[in-house]
């Protein structure tokens, strides 16, 4: 496990990285296709902002429950190299996209230094949006993904999202583990019974 202090080296190393791909994605981005270029910019920038502020995890997840969360980063990346380009999609596909974009920088936003990609112990968050479902910057992520994937035919959009789903599935099931060490989480979870949908799951 990283040390506080290795892991603040991370942490910086990884701001930078995002605050590079925020910034060259709005560089290269053609007009078109600006509104998509900036929410995916402001993505880019909120995680540099929380990865360069965020305090040290409390707990480090096991290396299993680490591994469980890799598929939704390689899904995620997948949908965005299968995508056809922004400009190309209907008003209605970009709309969802925004949509996502928004809820997942609210919810980042109310993270603030508990942010996390990984899953490990941190600090609980339970007002805005978390107080509504567990797991709002995932339900952003995942509309911004159903965008993508309804951009396609609909034979692989459809096999996209079923590797969307279950890869976070896995990656919430993770997540959650390490996080019931809490006690404040496990209360949380008892007033805010679902994960990403009210009344489904």
């Amino acid at each position: 496990m990283l040390s506080p202090t290795h892991e603040r080296r991370l942490d910086r190393l990884w701001a930078l990285s995002f605050a590079g791909w925020a910034l060259a994605g709005l560089i290269a981005a053609p007009a078109h296709a600006l509104p998509i270029a900036v929410a995916v910019a402001a993505l880019h920038g909120a995680a540099a902002s929380l990865f360069a502020r965020r305090h040290p995890a409390r707990r480090h997840a096991a290396r299993g429950e680490i591994a469980r969360s890799v598929p939704s980063f390689v899904v995620a990346l997948v949908a965005g190299a299968l995508a056809p380009a922004p400009g190309t999609w209907a008003p209605a596909v970009g709309a969802l996209f925004l949509l996502g974009a928004g809820l997942a920088l609210v919810s980042l936003a109310r993270l603030g230094r508990s942010f996390a990609v990984l899953p490990a112990l941190r600090d609980v968050v339970t007002g805005g949006p978390y107080a509504v479902v567990r797991h709002p910057a995932y339900l952003g992520e995942l509309l911004m993904l159903a965008a993508c994937a309804f951009a396609l035919d609909l034979l692989p959009g459809t096999l996209l999202m079923v590797a969307v789903l279950a890869s976070f599935a896995l990656r919430i099931g993770a997540e959650e583990r390490i996080l019931l060490a809490s006690e404040r989480y496990r209360g949380y979870r008892a007033r805010v019974p679902y994960r990403l949908l009210p009344g489904v799951w």
